[in-house]
């Protein structure tokens, strides 16, 4: 179990560099697109979403209940619940 905790922990550590570094990437590539100019408008304003968007159910939602189903137990009722509890 602590050689499974100890596993865990290296990937999440590693989750979170990848993550760090994914966020400095996206902020230099807006930095970078900010200095395009479309008619009189910079593209540095960010999109809105439209009023007319349907929502799309997230695959790793999709992924964790069928994970927790494989593994069967309480786990698969919890994950199939929706956001209404935040």
């Amino acid at each position: 179990m602590d050689q499974h905790t100890q596993q865990n922990a290296a990937m999440v550590k590693e989750s979170t560099a990848a993550s760090h570094s994914l966020a400095q990437q996206a902020a230099s590539l807006r930095e970078l697109v900010s200095q395009f100019r479309i008619g009189q408008h910079s593209s540095h304003k960010v999109m809105e979403a439209r009023p007319d968007a349907s929502p799309v159910a997230s695959p790793a939602r999709k992924l964790m209940a069928s994970v927790a189903r494989a593994a069967g137990g309480a786990a698969a009722a919890k994950v199939q619940e929706g956001w209404e509890d935040f």
